[in-house]
């Protein structure tokens, strides 16, 4: 497993993330970013937010930068 410094939102954003990526029927999971992160990397650093605007090089830049 690969981590990174981690990203740990307060109770509601993390409520909030959950209904909005995780259990929204509409298959929004789809256009998460940790979901199209790991699917292109193979592994998602914990700084990434399912709303996280960087682009997949912008992330591994950033998780290279960091490590």
């Amino acid at each position: 497993m690969v981590s990174t410094r981690e990203v740990i939102p307060n109770e509601q954003e993390k409520n909030a993330y959950i209904e909005t990526w995780c259990k929204n029927k509409e298959g929004r999971w789809e256009g998460c970013k940790r979901f199209s992160t790991k699917a292109s990397l193979g592994f998602c650093p914990d700084f990434v937010l399912p709303d996280t605007k960087l682009s997949i090089d912008e992330i591994l830049d950033k998780f290279e930068e960091d490590n």
